[in-house]
């Protein structure tokens, strides 16, 4: 598997999966040239052990752990690297106190939406730092959209859509008022807009693919995001927002 990952120019991706090993909460991922060891639970790794784990691999692979369960202490920030994300793609990510910046699991989902892009409108939604952007990108879209709330996220997606010579157009919002207004709902109604909370003003438009991959609950000033209790609230805005057979690539993270 590792052969044929490397061969299409993948250089990130999961060494070990707990949940799949009989060590749920625990995993180990490789970035290009950095190793992350994640515990989701408790601290399972001394000191000691994690230089017994470096050994395992060549001298010149960084170590990073982790450790997102309790009170647990984090390591210090990892900084930027490159690495390949399938295809002719090179990929940035920022470790972010150790937390990377494109998410491993969602590989299948890019490399789907590379493949069925060519020539059609994108609209990406919490894109983060838009990995689904730049696949659809360089799998021909004539148009790519990336949203999201975070400043930084948005910047490193400019920078992983210059690394792969695509362009891209981000837009900085909550997705609320984004998407009422793509959907031509409007925003006045909603509470944030009577108490003054600013927005990007958008006009009403339809693309022919859009990616819903929303947090598992976060809130905002612009409301909550609840994909338990209240996906069709994300939903609905996206569904006004399609074009004529249109298709909306929607996730669940949740396991309730």
């Amino acid at each position: 598997m590792i052969e044929f990952l490397e061969a299409e120019n993948t250089t990130a991706y999961r060494l070990f999966h707990g949940v799949c090993e009989g060590l749920p909460g625990t995993t180990v991922d490789r970035y290009g040239d950095v190793i992350l060891i994640q515990t989701f639970r408790e601290e399972l790794l001394t000191q000691q052990e994690l230089v017994d784990v470096s050994c395992l691999f060549p001298e010149e692979t960084r170590i990073l752990y982790n450790p997102r369960g309790g009170h647990a202490r984090r390591q210090a920030k990892a900084g930027e690297l490159n690495f390949g994300d399938f295809s002719d793609r090179s990929t940035e990510t920022v470790f972010q106190e150790v937390d990377p910046s494109l998410f491993l699991d969602f590989r299948f989902a890019r490399r789907w939406i590379q493949n069925n892009a060519s020539d059609l409108s994108v609209l990406n939604t919490f894109a983060y730092t838009c990995g689904c952007g730049v696949a659809a990108a360089v799998g021909g879209a004539r148009k790519v959209v990336n949203l999201d709330h975070g400043s930084r996220c948005l910047e490193l997606g400019a920078k992983n859509a210059a690394l792969n010579n695509v362009s891209m157009q981000n837009v900085q919002s909550d997705f609320y008022p984004a998407m009422r207004q793509y959907a031509g709902l409007g925003v006045k109604g909603l509470r944030a807009a009577r108490r003054g909370v600013k927005y990007p003003s958008l006009n009403p438009e339809t693309f022919d693919l859009i990616i819903l991959d929303p947090p598992t609950l976060t809130k905002s000033k612009w409301g909550a995001v609840d994909i338990v209790n209240d996906y069709s609230a994300l939903a609905k805005p996206a569904l006004l927002s399609l074009s004529e057979n249109g298709r909306l690539l929607a996730t669940n993270h949740t396991s309730q």
